[in-house]
């Protein structure tokens, strides 16, 4: 607990094998995100929850590098458990609803995006401009000052982030589709991004400024462009010295998003390889799960089975064959055999035809399957 100039522990985390860091560092963290600057009432506790997860964030960043922040942060990317605006309404009599997930995780991926917009020197100079600003320091804040604290350093308004990620209930959901072709002599790619998240109840069909890093891939090509998403639907044009083979958004961990489903056009047919989700069975399984999908051509298969918090249990790799229906029997374990515990898990079928056949198309669709023991 956070106790102002006196974090305490129960001796249960007192452990001389490093289990408990991460609790460690979130609570000492308070001392400056939640003590020295607090927040001025329980709608905005995602000024002391927040901050304090993304010190830990921050922590397995210096323990493990670049790779430990990008799991760090992949893990706390479900948003389907933690629905809502992350500034909190007021009124709510129930005291669990002020610190809910979306407070600790959406409030550490606000400031995670927020750090990749204007890169590591402004993002830490805002942090201390934001403890040390004299009306807020030793006092309470607002989510409002802290966006005039950003705006002031930067001298950028700040007004499409921070409405958007701060006060929406809904979360961005994008599909992909592209395509390799020629124009002339000139190899290009043609890729379409769609938002496809549910409207939200206050700002509706309303699309998502979103800045995302896409990568491309192909034979000595591996480019990376910052491309500026803000329609439902958007067409990007890129040339490259030959084909792409592969499309990676946001390769780099740094945006709050699920990715639905994509597709990638098959330069020699034109066409995708269809993949169909048949619904699990038994859903709810106790003792084992059938999940099912059939495509329209051959294909290698990925399945890959994710936890509530991003975790990758299981993966499993099929192919080639085909057309024809495939199948995992899950018996609710993981790869490494332990068993799971009863609650809704995602899976993402992943469909790729064989580029030494002429082609290079994918697909990719997710579904759910609930454990119930």
């Amino acid at each position: 607990m956070e106790h102002a100039t006196a974090t305490t522990y129960s001796s249960y985390f007192v452990t001389g094998d490093h289990w408990f860091d991460t609790i460690v560092l979130h609570e000492l963290s308070h001392q400056w995100f939640g003590n020295l600057v607090t927040c001025a009432d329980w709608t905005h506790t995602w000024l002391n929850e927040g901050f304090a997860t993304y010190a830990e964030a921050l922590w397995a960043e210096h323990e493990q590098g670049p790779a430990g922040l990008r799991n760090f942060m992949g893990a706390r990317s479900i948003f389907d458990h933690w629905r809502g605006p992350l500034v909190r309404e007021a009124g709510n009599s129930d005291p669990w609803y002020y610190f809910a997930n979306v407070v600790y995780y959406k409030g550490a991926w606000v400031l995670h995006m927020l750090r990749h917009l204007f890169g590591d020197k402004i993002f830490f100079d805002i942090l201390r401009a934001y403890l040390d600003d004299p009306l807020l320091k030793h006092g309470t804040a607002t989510s409002a000052d802290f966006q005039r604290v950003v705006e002031q350093c930067t001298g950028v308004n700040m007004d499409w982030y921070f409405q958007q990620w701060l006060h929406r209930s809904n979360n961005p959901r994008l599909s992909m589709s592209w395509q390799n072709r020629m124009e002339g002599s000139r190899h290009l790619v043609d890729l379409t991004l769609f938002q496809v998240q549910d409207p939200d109840p206050v700002y509706g069909d309303a699309p998502y400024i979103l800045p995302i890093d896409v990568q491309f891939k192909g034979a000595g090509i591996d480019t990376t462009f910052l491309i500026a998403m803000n329609q439902t639907t958007q067409t990007f044009v890129r040339e490259f010295p030959g084909e792409i083979q592969s499309i990676n958004l946001d390769p780099g961990g740094f945006l709050l998003f699920a990715l639905e489903d994509f597709a990638a056009v098959d330069r020699k047919s034109g066409t995708l390889p269809m993949l169909s989700l048949h619904a699990p069975s038994p859903n709810p399984f106790n003792g084992q799960g059938v999940i099912s999908w059939s495509t329209s051509v051959p294909t290698r298969d990925t399945l890959e089975i994710f936890d509530l918090r991003g975790r990758r249990l299981v993966k499993r790799d099929f192919g080639p064959g085909g057309p024809a229906t495939r199948a995992l029997n899950w018996t609710g374990r993981d790869d490494d055999g332990q068993a799971c515990a009863s609650g809704t898990y995602f899976y993402a079928v992943t469909s790729r035809t064989d580029p030494a056949s002429g082609g290079a198309a994918s697909v990719r669709k997710t579904g759910k399957i609930t454990l119930a023991r």
